[in-house]
């Protein structure tokens, strides 16, 4: 091998070198975004799992007040029913 020759494997040696370790910078720094990334998501979903719960929590409180409602209702239309029942023999008796 001639002087030449040498000199241009020594060169291209070093020059694959040097990318090498410009590949190995960027993939590092790939993998730290990547993580950067990865950790955003994870705050993001739990910050959505916490609003699904909230909403959750809501609809539970609306449905068990909707219940509530109802049974109110019944209660209040059954007083109601008596008092007209009442109301009712009092006009008779006074007839």
């Amino acid at each position: 091998m001639d002087e030449e020759t040498k000199q241009l494997v020594v060169e291209t040696a070093k020059g694959l070198k040097s990318l090498e370790r410009v590949i190995t910078l960027r993939m590092d720094a790939l993998q730290f975004e990547m993580e950067g990334m990865r950790q955003d998501m994870d705050v993001g979903f739990s910050i959505v799992n916490e609003r699904f719960d909230q909403v959750d929590r809501q609809i539970d409180g609306f449905v068990r007040q909707s219940i509530r409602f109802d049974t109110e209702d019944t209660a209040m239309r059954a007083r109601q029913d008596r008092l007209e029942e009442r109301v009712d023999r009092l006009e008779r008796k006074i007839r």
